[in-house]
């Protein structure tokens, strides 16, 4: 390039030397000349297969030639700046750059042993994780730092391949595990947290939903048949009596238990089964660990206590 004119070698083209009166006319001239889908394959290939592909934020160079040609792109974007060159001839520096390219291709089509070896190990740590549910219950004081450790290295592996694949498909490939795994790691430092909730939960379930000091006993059974006008009589032995208590209109029935000499209590359950459970006389909620069953012999029903 001078003040009078402007020229581009293309080293293999049939027309090798493109001449032009100032940048402009040759960055039009190169336009109308990748116009051409096959000739802009050819110029494409003087670039690094990395520099080719796509990237997570950026066009690559065949990307941006299509967005040239189409007009998406202004022409300004080829030759965008000007670099001297550092041998001692033009010639001499299109050959190191050539040698450069060589090498940058075999990176991205040849995987090194390091890559192999992050990605052998990222399959072991993504086989390791999936079985730690059941660590989690058989070993869970060792699973939750193990698979803590085991989230944590696979965010950091995917994150390498995410920033350092060779091609954009596989730095593609690496977002939805970086994500699934930033998740987890997420989820994991939430444990004690959602640990301390949950047992907060349960004692607020247990005082709101079923409570034991709620159930018929000796000491409140007198002040709870008066408020429902029922008399111990009034409850066969036989058969089960069956009320709606006043707080939530839930159907509880009262039997009496033969194994216990005819202790009363509130009971909810299957008939079919035969299985029931005594209640929260307060919310009519079933108390699981309160089982009551009913059997029948010689047309006469017994209600037994199970055990707790």
């Amino acid at each position: 390039m001078n003040d009078n004119k402007t020229m581009l070698f293309i080293p293999g083209a049939t027309n090798p030397f493109i001449f032009a009166d100032n940048i402009k006319d040759l960055r039009d001239k190169i336009k109308a000349l990748i116009s051409d889908k096959n000739t802009r394959e050819l110029f494409s290939k003087h670039f690094s297969l990395y520099d080719r592909q796509d990237g997570n934020t950026y066009l690559g160079v065949n990307s941006m030639l299509e967005q040239i040609v189409s007009g998406v792109v202004d022409t300004n974007y080829i030759m965008y700046y000007n670099k001297k060159i550092r041998e001692r001839n033009v010639f001499e520096s299109m050959a190191f750059s050539t040698r450069e390219r060589s090498f940058n291709n075999g990176d991205v089509i040849i995987k090194s042993n390091a890559e192999v070896q992050r990605d052998y190990a990222l399959n072991v740590l993504q086989t390791i994780l999936s079985l730690s549910p059941i660590f989690d219950i058989v070993l869970p004081e060792v699973s939750i730092p193990i698979s803590l450790g085991i989230t944590a290295s696979s965010v950091g592996i995917s994150f390498d391949e995410l920033i350092n694949g060779d091609t954009y498909e596989e730095r593609r490939s690496a977002i939805p595990g970086l994500a699934t795994n930033a998740v987890l790691l997420g989820i994991s430092f939430a444990i004690p947290f959602l640990i301390s909730k949950a047992v907060e939960n349960d004692f607020i379930i247990n005082n709101l939903v079923g409570n034991d000091e709620n159930i018929l006993n000796k000491n409140n059974l007198g002040d709870f048949l008066e408020k429902y006008n029922v008399s111990e009589s009034d409850i066969p032995e036989n058969g089960s009596l069956v009320i709606n208590l006043k707080s939530t209109n839930v159907p509880v029935r009262l039997v009496k238990l033969n194994d216990e000499e005819g202790e009363i209590v509130a009971i909810k359950g299957s008939t079919l089964r035969g299985i029931y459970y005594e209640v929260d006389t307060e919310t009519g909620y079933e108390i699981l660990s309160r089982r009551v069953f009913r059997t029948e012999y010689n047309e006469k029903i017994y209600w037994t206590r199970g055990e707790d």
